[in-house]
């Protein structure tokens, strides 16, 4: 929630400088919001895990620190997911950081089309 309420800022300067404009269809956003609760229930039980192995492990914040790096950078918010290779996009599409990220976003900026969103949901629901 914090982190939402700090990126408020970075939106109101992506519309203002950059021309943002969100959508008006209310079944995107329907989409969009579904695609985004689908997804950090895929992150929640990965932190599950995460979790569990800080619990045997003796450096709980190392795993801590790796599990900020690598979802930094596989879920697209360090580099977008479009800009990557294609052999390490496909790879990142299978992890599940890109799926509480990059699917909600996709969806809500048109990236992925209204029609294929069931098709993204559907791979939501196969992670947990």
């Amino acid at each position: 929630m914090i982190q939402l309420i700090t990126r408020i800022p970075l939106l109101a300067l992506a519309a203002l400088f950059f021309g943002l404009r969100l959508p008006s269809d209310p079944l995107v956003w329907g989409a969009f919001i579904l695609a985004l609760l689908l997804g950090h229930a895929v992150l929640f039980c990965f932190d599950w895990i995460f979790g569990c192995l800080a619990f045997v492990s003796t450096e709980g914040w190392g795993l801590s620190v790796v599990r900020e790096g690598l979802a930094t950078f596989f879920s697209g918010s360090l580099i977008p997911l479009v800009m990557m290779p294609g052999w390490l996009r496909g790879v990142t599409e299978a992890l599940p950081f890109a799926q509480a990220l990059y699917a909600p976003v996709a969806i809500l900026t048109g990236i992925t089309p209204l029609a294929q969103a069931p098709q993204t949901w559907l791979v939501q629901l196969a992670w947990p």
